[in-house]
């Protein structure tokens, strides 16, 4: 069976389901989207992810997955090779044989079991592939399992930081300078808990930029 869910964030509903697939690169890099969201709440995953070799090609269409003592299981689709510094502009660069092998390895694994993925591939963080192509893929190679795919926009680190943003700039609870300090706080906070593609000098303009335009508002 397969259920098409949309607009909500599978990290929210991680806990209703058996098994859980992530798509990811061969360079051990988990920096934005779903797969952060994993990385950050979820460290066993990253840390099975740190135990494959290192931008290895032959990775691509295997899966690695937490034993059965995590509750869910994740397992780690390899299905591109590199990771995008510029999603906003990428191509497609999913590897959809890579993808369709671990679909099908997934389908023979987890039987009878219920599976949960994002649109795996298809978001600019994992692939940037075709979104048709993609679910037939699923439909196709998924009949041993119950399949529910979440389809909702994926946002990088900084998008949700604005997002977080503008909603703590909306409310009246706080003062502008203290908006200024949790504002600056969860910056602090969330750097620590991701890979920085940035050079701390460019992070550092970055947030006084950001807070120079706070004050202007």
């Amino acid at each position: 069976m397969l259920t098409v869910i949309k607009d909500i964030d599978l990290i929210n509903e991680i806990e209703n389901y058996d098994v859980i697939l992530v798509g990811t690169n061969t360079y051990q890099t988990m920096g934005n989207g779903f797969q952060r969201k994993i990385r950050t709440r979820y460290p066993i995953a990253q840390e099975l992810n740190l135990t494959t070799k290192y931008g290895d090609k032959a990775k691509l269409g295997t899966r690695i997955t937490t034993n059965n003592n995590t509750s869910p299981i994740f397992s780690l689709c390899f299905i591109t090779y590199g990771f995008n510094f510029r999603p906003d502009k990428a191509k497609d660069y999913l590897d959809y044989d890579a993808l369709e092998t671990c679909i099908k390895t997934a389908n023979n694994e987890f039987i009878g079991l219920k599976v949960a993925t994002t649109l795996i591939g298809s978001s600019k963080f994992d692939g940037n592939g075709d979104k048709e192509r993609i679910m037939e893929i699923l439909k196709n190679n998924s009949n041993k399992i119950d399949l529910y795919i979440y389809d909702y926009e994926q946002l990088s680190r900084d998008q949700e930081q604005l997002d977080k943003y503008h909603k703590t700039m909306k409310t009246d609870k706080y003062t502008k300078e203290e908006k200024i300090e949790i504002f600056t706080k969860f910056k602090e906070e969330d750097a620590k808990l991701s890979s920085d593609l940035e050079s701390p000098q460019k992070r550092k303009k970055r947030l006084k930029d950001e807070i120079r335009k706070l004050l202007e508002e």
